[in-house]
């Protein structure tokens, strides 16, 4: 099995706490019980993407690309991310972050659901 936003989506679709909201142009929306959100990005066939709201910098295989401060100029993300998840939109802080391995996401999501 090759890792692909395929076989994240997959994970993610098995995590009980996790819910699954709607898919806008490449990426899929989830929300925990907590009301914590994520974003996988669906666009690169080869690289697990994820946008969320905070980062472990300790975990094995999960890489910050990016960190979005707070604007109101609507650049510098994704442009539907706002929508789909919108704890993750423009007025708040957001960091796009890869995903290196199966191991890697279910650590991180375990790590997502209490931090």
């Amino acid at each position: 099995m090759s890792w692909s936003p395929i076989e994240a989506r997959k994970i993610l679709d098995s995590i009980s706490d996790l819910t699954f909201k709607r898919s806008v142009k490449k990426l899929a929306g989830y929300e925990l019980k907590s009301s914590r959100q994520l974003a996988l990005s669906e666009e690169n066939k080869v690289k697990v993407t994820l946008y969320v709201s905070r980062v472990p910098y300790h975990l094995t295989g999960v890489t910050v690309e990016e960190k979005y401060e707070p604007t109101t100029s609507r650049n510098g993300r994704h442009a539907d991310l706002e929508g789909l998840v919108e704890t993750l939109g423009f007025a708040t802080k957001a960091y796009r972050i890869s995903i290196g391995s199966p191991e890697s996401l279910k650590d991180f999501m375990q790590w997502y659901k209490y931090a």
